[in-house]
């Protein structure tokens, strides 16, 4: 099986076959947010309800490494349960009515109360306690997490060919910027930014400490990077996690795309690898760790693949 970073799927396929969500404001005006949200199910695009009894929630987020003329027409995005959404939304939502004296955002927990709550965090040292816990986000956005390898990126702006170098994000790690009700920020925040992990927020609902040490648990995709539904979330230490991309999923023919350039022609249409790595390069280092959707086919394959029994083991742990 071929895991990915990166999800990008062109608008032409989400305005065709998503199915958009809406939140609403207590006055019932429509709640806007950057980031978008749309259902997705084959089975039920096709009339065959009897077939399709779960659906795909799909969040639109930037990719970091498009090109001008790419990011016109596709969106990356991440996936997230259907639960989660109003919670998601919240934490990024404008204020009621606009009104700037109003402040809308979500209560965070407290470390004390997330080790009581929250099973995969206690005694992990994943969340710190904060002072004010009331906060809100402006979007969801990919972290600024480069590998180190740059790449010239040719572009058509009015006319003339511009080349620019560019070193793009590799991770695929969701993150929102947070804000602090009143602007009063905890003591221990004052001199840097804070930005809450997608992963950390849906799992644990408190902050991580940042940087983590090298011997903490941290949380990890069991699956596709781009996969934040609880199921395919974890906890394990950075050994744990080597352990798991070096060992155990290469074992079990679990090949995890790692090639990730700036521009737009450096992605895979197909979830099928076909690079047969050898014994001395498994982790699949030169195929590409984008995946772009541009087709209902593409679509359908995913989709099936998300929810089949092979990738549903990853999180269950069969396949280790």
């Amino acid at each position: 099986m071929r895991l990915f970073k990166f999800l990008v799927i062109s608008d032409e396929v989400v305005e065709k076959y998503g199915l958009p969500f809406e939140r609403k404001n207590a006055d019932g005006t429509p709640l806007n947010t950057k980031n978008e949200f749309f259902n997705y199910c084959y089975d039920i695009n096709l009339n065959h309800p009897e077939k399709g009894d779960k659906a795909i929630v799909f969040m639109s987020i930037d990719y970091p490494n498009e090109g001008k003329d790419f990011g016109y027409t596709n969106k990356a995005y991440a996936i997230i349960n259907a639960n989660d959404i109003e919670e998601v939304m919240k934490l990024i939502s404008p204020s009621d009515n606009n009104s700037k004296n109003k402040f809308k955002g979500c209560t965070v927990n407290n470390c004390n109360r997330c080790m009581k709550l929250s099973k995969p965090c206690r005694n992990k040292n994943v969340s710190i306690n904060v002072d004010k816990n009331y906060i809100r986000g402006k979007t969801w956005s990919f972290a600024n997490d480069k590998s180190g390898t740059k790449n010239n990126v040719t572009e058509d702006l009015a006319g003339n060919l511009i080349t620019r170098r560019i070193e793009p994000k590799t991770g695929g790690i969701a993150y929102s910027s947070i804000q602090w009700k009143d602007g009063i920020r905890p003591e221990a925040f004052k001199e840097k930014t804070i930005a809450v992990p997608l992963h950390h927020w849906i799992k644990c609902n408190s902050i991580p400490p940042k940087p983590a040490k090298k011997g903490n648990y941290s949380f990890y995709h069991i699956g596709h990077t781009f996969d934040y539904r609880k199921e395919f979330i974890g906890l394990a230490t950075k050994r744990e996690q080597e352990n798991l991309r070096k060992e155990i999923e290469p074992k079990n023919n679990i090949r995890r795309g790692r090639r990730v350039l700036a521009g737009q022609g450096y992605f895979s249409r197909t979830l099928e690898c076909d690079c047969r790595p050898s014994e001395s390069n498994p982790k699949c280092r030169d195929c590409e760790g984008v995946l772009y959707i541009d087709t209902e086919q593409g679509l359908e394959d995913l989709y099936y693949q998300l929810l089949s029994n092979e990738y549903r083991q990853l999180s269950e742990g069969k396949t280790i």
